[in-house]
C-alpha cells in the first residue's frame, strides 16, 4: 500500500478483516482523533475511544471493540496498561499503530508523554509506526529513540490530487 493511500486504510484495514484480533491506535491530536474515530464508524469499523475514566467506574469497564483509538498522553496510565494487560492475556491484542509517530520526538519537549511511547514496546505485539512528516536526516535519532533499530521504512512520494500550486511572476 502507498503512502499516497489514506492512512486510515491503514489503520483500518486489519480491523475490518477476519480474525486479526484487536488493533490499538495511539494518536497524539485530540483533532486527528476526533477524524479517526468519525470515519472508521463512518467504515462500520467496531471501534471505541479509550480514555482513562472508563476503568474508574464513571463509564464502566471498555469493552474488546476490533479498534481501540487511545490519546497518546493516555498510553503511560496505569488503566490502559491494565486494558491492554487484559487483552493480552485474553490472546487478543495483535498490533500497535502509533499515528504520527514522529511527535515521540518531535514535540516531547512540550508534552513529555510522547516520550513515553516508548513503554509500548513492553506489550511484546508489532508496532506499526506511520508518518509521513518524518525527514531523512532524523530516521537514526527516531530508530535510537523509539527501539527502532530493526525497523523497514517504507517512503514514497505524498501527493494530494485535491491541491494545485500555481507559481506567478
Amino acid at each position: 500500500m502507498s503512502l499516497k493511500t489514506d492512512q486510515t486504510a491503514i489503520n483500518v484495514l486489519p480491523a475490518v478483516m477476519r480474525e486479526t484480533g484487536i488493533s490499538t491506535v495511539v494518536v497524539p491530536f485530540v483533532a486527528l482523533m476526533d477524524d479517526l474515530v468519525t470515519r472508521a464508524t463512518a467504515m462500520g469499523v467496531d471501534c471505541i475511544r479509550f480514555r482513562s475514566s472508563m476503568n474508574s467506574g464513571r463509564e464502566g469497564v471498555p469493552r474488546a471493540a476490533r479498534l481501540v483509538f487511545v490519546s497518546a498522553d493516555v498510553v503511560s496510565s496505569a488503566q490502559f496498561s491494565g486494558y491492554v494487560d487484559g487483552l493480552l492475556c485474553v490472546g487478543l491484542l495483535q498490533r500497535i499503530f502509533i499515528d504520527e509517530c514522529h511527535t515521540a520526538i518531535t514535540d516531547f519537549g512540550y508534552r513529555a508523554k510522547l516520550s513515553e511511547l516508548i513503554g509500548l514496546h513492553r506489550f511484546g505485539r508489532p508496532m506499526v509506526l506511520l508518518t509521513a512528516t518524518l525527514p531523512v536526516v532524523l530516521e537514526d535519532w527516531f530508530r535510537g529513540e523509539m527501539l527502532a533499530k530493526s525497523v523497514i521504512i517504507v517512503r514514497d512520494r505524498t501527493i494530494k490530487l485535491n491541491c494545485r500550486y500555481e507559481v506567478r511572476e
